[in-house]
């Protein structure tokens, strides 16, 4: 189990830039190819190339479960959800933008960082943004949004981008951060809506 972990941590590692990304730009129409599979319970995971180490993660997969829980528990800071936050703070709040601050949880022998970021939340689109403003990380930028599915359930998709500032990143750790990290947080919504009774 432990092995395991250290390498889920590795996602940590991967090194990737976004461009004028937003909630908005995540539209179900445009994975219509890909839905069957995700019907299956299948979580779909890409990693989009720019260079040796530089990419833009998708995730997609189906919650069984009503948007309205999907998101209640997607906004909370629960930490099945979100292991590798150790701190998180919230620093200034404007309407639905908020300035947060969170330390994030790195493998050994690195030291943890943390990075300090924008947050923009839309209760009606069941979707959030957020971007890296501050701390020690080079880049912290994506997206969620959750989809009203068949049958009362759930579609929920996101895009990360992460770039700790590290000089280089192995190709194997990107691909097992792939695998075994960038699905883990439909995997935890899932378990929890299951299986834990905190919030």
């Amino acid at each position: 189990m432990h092995y395991k972990n250290v390498i889920a941590s590795l996602f940590l590692l991967v090194s990737l830039p976004l461009w004028g990304f937003s909630y908005q730009e995540l539209k179900l129409n445009d994975y219509q190819e890909i839905l069957p599979l995700i019907e299956t319970g299948k979580i779909y995971a890409n990693l989009q190339k720019v260079n040796d180490n530089l990419g833009i993660v998708t995730v997609i997969g189906k919650i069984d479960t009503n948007i309205n829980e999907v998101w209640r528990l997607v906004q909370s800071d629960n930490k099945k959800i979100y292991p590798d936050i150790l701190e998180k703070h919230i620093l200034e709040q404007e309407g639905k933008k908020v300035i947060k601050k969170a330390l994030l949880n790195f493998p050994w022998p690195l030291s943890d960082r943390w990075t300090i970021y924008e947050e923009k939340i839309d209760d009606k689109l069941f979707a959030k943004e957020w971007k890296e403003i501050g701390g020690d990380i080079k880049t912290n930028r994506g997206a969620l949004r959750l989809f009203n599915y068949k049958n009362n359930t759930t579609i929920m998709v996101y895009k990360l981008s992460f770039d700790p500032g590290l000089a280089f990143i192995p190709e194997w750790a990107i691909e097992l951060g792939m695998k075994y990290k960038a699905p883990s947080i439909i995997e935890r919504v899932r378990y929890c809506l299951k299986y834990c009774n905190e919030p």
